[in-house]
């Protein structure tokens, strides 16, 4: 039968299930990974938590400074905020990709009460003391949130430390540590 005239019934029967097949293992991984799928699930934030310590020593010591586990409000972004952040500029996102973002607000004000025994205190006054009189400090500011969502169970913890600024050009704060920590009783 080679060279054999097919009819155009043999040919659709035995040419399209194969371009098919063709096109569904290129376009699948496309649909499925993409914000197309029709059957994706959101995984919405569903509560935050904030915490900001200050490390006077790399890896040594590091006080709570500032806590809350209690997100004000979550919200969607509109398309008008999404338009203000300066998303639009980034190709890869879409304005449809709007509703995929939120914006969480946290509470101004901390869940613990910044409570320090006798000796913490007098180790920061001679931490800070000393770090006016040199005008050098190791001390970094470590920010840690959280977010609760669906997936994965349980809250996702994200780390972030940066040293503060330079005492050189901002010795007040320094200054305003002293200040409060020397107001304490101990």
């Amino acid at each position: 039968k080679i060279g054999e005239l097919q009819s155009w019934f043999e040919k659709l029967t035995l040419g399209i299930p194969g371009i098919l097949f063709c096109l569904g293992l290129i376009l699948a991984p496309l649909i499925i990974f993409s914000s197309l799928n029709p059957i994706a699930e959101l995984n919405l934030v569903k509560g935050a938590g904030i915490e900001l310590n200050i490390e006077l020593e790399e890896g040594k010591s590091l006080y709570n400074l500032f806590a809350t586990t209690v997100a004000n409000e979550i919200r969607n972004l509109t398309e008008e905020e999404f338009g203000l952040l300066n998303f639009r500029k980034y190709k890869e996102l879409r304005i449809s990709d709007h509703s995929l973002y939120q914006r969480v607000e946290m509470l101004p004000y901390s869940d613990r009460i910044w409570n320090l025994s006798p000796p913490a205190i007098r180790k920061m006054k001679e931490y800070f003391e000393k770090a006016m009189k040199t005008n050098s400090s190791e001390a970094a500011i470590a920010l840690e949130y959280s977010f609760n969502r669906k997936y994965p169970s349980g809250p996702t913890k994200l780390y972030y430390k940066k040293r503060i600024m330079d005492l050189d050009n901002y010795p007040e704060i320094f200054k305003s540590f002293y200040e409060a920590l020397n107001s304490t009783q101990c």
